[in-house]
């Protein structure tokens, strides 16, 4: 037993690589190396060149310059013929993997093409950062580099169904080696998203495609990123329909309250600071977004409703004396026909022996308190009749110009009528119209 576990430490410690070994191991295969040339053993061949990319986390996403913010990384292989070569005739046949510096060795050089920030996929933001970055290699010579770092990108923003808007971000990647033929190629069908952190505003999906840029072979990797319009809904888009819907229940405030015109006036600066709070989140682009085309409609209507509230107070308080225009009669009359019959027939007409009785009876009461007797009661009582069937005085003339069948207050309740209609029907139709636009979105 013991003589087997004296073998087995001694094999063991046989294959076993010091640190000695992969020093010298590493002196070996730089011995005759230069990073400026093509590690083929013959030039003519094609440099197979492997880029993966995944996805750490959205960091940022600016809908008004078209930037993204990202983290990623880069999975990069290639084959190094000249390490391969060189390991084979040395005698560390027995080591199977070692690391050397980027500085050391042919490493591609690889460019973002619409990046915003930096270009190189090599974020060497120090020189610690840089000296301490090493390619893993084996010995048939696959070589080995991970990039993470942190990636700002120009993307094609689409805010036409804001705030349920789609964009396309894509990552161009190219390499600037225009004396050597390279192949540029990539592993997956799209970017890893194994160890992705999860966006509360933005889900995405990925896809992947070749191409050329200027001869150069190109990879593209597409981020497509759908909004999350969950807290732009509930907090944007929602009161703004209320609001319009509550907008069309401004005709049925009273105008003696006061309080109609200083309603509307307030739904009004409301929807203008809708249209200032969507403005810092649009880009100044000749596309619009439905929603932006939403509120400009939206605060039209409020500004078509205050003018119709002014007018109605117009009409309200319009001189008894002044005749209502025939059009205008004829249009009330057809409007308020029902209305009017209903309240003809429990009005009780000035004139009339009802009025008469009852106005005598108020008065008689008040000149007994006064303290006037049954004879001064009587003539005083007698003098009224007197004046109100002669035609009175200019109150009693007046009185009875501002008794004509159609009054100004009149017009304003059927403007009032015509208005609360028009003002229904527009935001019902209006609230479809953008439903059926937007909403289906969501899917």
């Amino acid at each position: 037993m013991c003589a087997l576990l004296i073998v087995m430490v001694a094999i063991s410690l046989a294959s076993a690589s010091t640190y000695s070994e992969g020093r010298n191991l590493n002196k070996f295969l730089l011995a005759n190396y230069s990073k400026e040339i093509l590690p083929r053993l013959i030039h003519t061949n094609i440099m197979e060149v492997n880029v993966d990319f995944a996805l750490g986390s959205i960091i940022d996403f600016d809908g008004v310059t078209g930037i993204i913010f990202f983290t990623g990384g880069f999975v990069i292989s290639w084959k190094d013929e000249q390490i391969a070569e060189t390991w084979k005739q040395s005698e560390f046949t027995h080591l199977d993997k070692t690391q050397l510096s980027v500085h050391d060795v042919w490493i591609p050089k690889i460019y973002i093409k619409n990046m915003a920030d930096q270009i190189s996929i090599f974020p060497f933001s120090s020189y610690f950062d840089s000296e301490t970055t090493y390619a893993t290699f084996d010995q048939n010579g696959t070589a080995l580099i991970m990039l993470i770092t942190n990636l700002k990108t120009s993307c094609s923003i689409d805010m036409t169904y804001y705030p349920f808007d789609k964009h396309t971000c894509e990552i161009y990647l190219i390499y600037s080696h225009m004396y050597y033929k390279l192949a540029f190629n990539t592993s997956r069908m799209s970017a890893n998203f194994e160890h992705t952190i999860p966006n509360s505003e933005w889900s995405f999906s990925s896809s992947v495609y070749r191409t050329e840029f200027h001869a150069l072979p190109t990879i593209v990797y597409v981020l497509n990123l759908s909004r999350k319009p969950l807290f732009l809904v509930m907090n944007l888009l929602f009161p703004c329909m209320v609001i319009g819907i509550v907008n069309s229940l401004s005709f049925l405030i009273p105008i003696e309250s006061g309080e109609r015109l200083s309603f509307g006036v307030s739904l009004l600066l409301t929807f203008i600071v809708f249209v200032t709070t969507v403005l810092d989140n649009l880009p100044s682009t000749d596309t619009f977004s439905f929603f932006n085309v939403l509120l400009l409609v939206q605060l039209i209507y409020s500004s078509l409703i205050v003018f119709g509230i002014v007018q109605s107070i117009h009409y309200y308080y319009q001189d008894c004396k002044k005749p209502v225009p025939g059009k205008i009669k004829r249009m009330t009359k057809c409007i308020m026909s029902c209305n009017r019959n209903n309240k003809k027939s429990n009005r009780v007409k000035p004139g009339t022996e009802n009025s008469k009785i009852d106005n005598g009876f108020h008065e008689e009461n008040s000149m007994k308190e006064q303290g006037y007797t049954g004879k001064d009661v009587n003539d005083k009582l007698k003098a009224r009749d007197n004046n109100f069937i002669e035609g009175g005085n200019d109150e009693n003339r007046n009185r009875s110009l501002c008794e004509e069948a159609i009054t100004w207050k009149d017009v304003s309740r059927a403007w009032d009528r015509i208005c609360n209609i028009i003002a229904c029907i527009f935001s019902l139709t209006m609230l479809t119209m953008f439903s059926s636009l937007i909403f289906p979105r969501l899917d």
